[in-house]
């Protein structure tokens, strides 16, 4: 798995954990009951300070005969967020995001994409830019689940929508399946998730002088 997938995990989550769950009808689709599941989950969320999870990702391409999937960790707080998966650890600090990769001992400094998906404003992102539709009840294992599909109203996405199967009863998002303009769909189970765990800010920061023997590449420079 490369970077770039990383980041869209990375990105995907946070949007499934934080934005997904918050749309607005503008008049393209009128969906009272999808709406209101939406909000709840959207308050649910907002009121934490922090959220955890576990996390399975899977990339499925039924034409070119690819199924892979990877577990991983992510924390949040505000902006701020600490994912680890393949191998890799990325810590976004709220300016700056350091992709770490242990068994090379190598660290990247860069800035975040500023096409990509930010925490900081993925509210007024998804208010704006989805058209939502409630589809049926179903189950996620012995879970009772709604599914929900967004629709980006911005056609450069790279992927058509995304369906979300939403735990009526936590108010929380356990399952995005994201279904990618070109045949592939990427899907983010979630798992164990807490919230309010007083995660410290030290959990978003790395520093070089710590990690003496790492070769640090900046690319903010």
């Amino acid at each position: 798995m490369n970077n770039k997938i990383i980041t869209l995990s990375a990105t995907a989550i946070l949007t499934g954990l934080f934005s997904l769950a918050q749309a607005q009808d503008d008049g393209d689709v009128r969906d009272p009951k999808a709406k209101k599941i939406l909000d709840e989950v959207s308050a649910q969320t907002s009121a934490y300070t922090d959220i955890s999870a576990h996390f399975t990702y899977t990339l499925e391409n039924k034409e070119s005969d690819i199924h892979d999937s990877q577990d991983g960790e992510i924390i949040i707080k505000g902006s701020k967020y600490n994912l680890k998966i393949a191998g890799r650890e990325i810590i976004f600090d709220g300016k700056h995001m350091w992709t770490i990769m242990p068994t090379d001992e190598e660290v990247t400094k860069s800035l975040p994409d500023k096409d990509a998906f930010s925490p900081a404003d993925m509210f007024k992102t998804y208010e704006e830019g989805w058209k939502f539709r409630y589809i049926k009840k179903a189950k996620e294992g012995n879970v009772d689940v709604d599914l929900i599909d967004l629709v980006p109203k911005n056609g450069d996405k790279s992927f058509s929508r995304v369906r979300l199967s939403i735990d009526g009863a936590k108010k929380r998002v356990v399952k995005a399946y994201f279904f990618g303009k070109d045949g592939s769909s990427y899907i983010y189970e979630l798992k164990d998730m807490k919230s309010n765990q007083n995660v410290p800010d030290s959990k978003f920061m790395f520093d070089p002088k710590a990690h003496p023997d790492y070769d640090v590449t900046d690319l903010t420079e």
